[in-house]
């Protein structure tokens, strides 16, 4: 399983959202962790990518690649 951490300040920065979770639910070869930074919303992570957040989706599954994303300022 491949993990993308996609770090935004708001929902509303998120580019190609609707396509990166339709092709992780059609693939199930992906899974997306939006995280925001300045806002709090239901089924996001809030803050920014950090140890502990990769470390929680590390003890989800042994054989995990992680991909970070976001502002250049993460």
């Amino acid at each position: 399983m491949r993990i993308i951490f996609y770090n935004e300040k708001y929902e509303s920065d998120l580019l190609f959202k609707e396509e990166l979770l339709e092709y992780a639910e059609k693939t199930n070869k992906i899974k997306i962790k939006f995280v925001l930074s300045e806002e709090e919303k239901e089924n996001y992570l809030t803050g920014y990518v950090s140890l502990d957040k990769i470390i929680r989706e590390l003890r989800s599954g042994s054989n995990t690649t992680f991909f970070i994303s976001g502002t250049e300022g993460m």
